[in-house]
């Protein structure tokens, strides 16, 4: 199993959401030292560079995009290089996205970049 890429059960998870419902993708990325030659966070810009104007075309867009300064609380294997927020209008419009020839494609770079991701999808709630 590829942790770099969704399972068939995390993809109907996804599908299973509410048609017309925003949610927030968080994502946790840890870049590869190297990649193709360059550096993951190289690898991994080339990448965002064709998504963004990707995610407008699809009705996204970026909330949030940081560098990890330190842990806080946690360990080493809590490390990540970057954080980005990105907001989805629905999980229909992110499907479609990622299933799209462009997208197969841009993902090569980004497959390249991470040693390891974690996405999360969201929903806000009152507190």
């Amino acid at each position: 199993m590829d942790r770099n890429l969704p399972t068939a059960q995390q993809l109907d998870d996804l599908r299973n959401l509410p048609a017309d419902t925003p949610f927030v993708m968080v994502n946790l990325l840890r870049y590869r030292d190297h990649a193709d030659g360059t550096s993951g966070a190289a690898a991994y810009q080339r990448y965002a560079n064709v998504m963004l104007p990707m995610l407008a075309e699809y009705g996204a867009r970026v909330l949030w995009a940081g560098k990890t300064k330190s842990v806080f609380i946690g360990g080493e294997d809590d490390r990540w290089d970057s954080v980005l927020l990105v907001e989805y209008p629905s999980a229909e419009a992110f499907l479609e996205m990622v299933s799209s020839p462009a997208y197969a494609s841009a993902n090569e770079d980004r497959l390249l970049a991470v040693e390891r991701t974690v996405l999360m999808v969201t929903q806000g709630v009152g507190l």
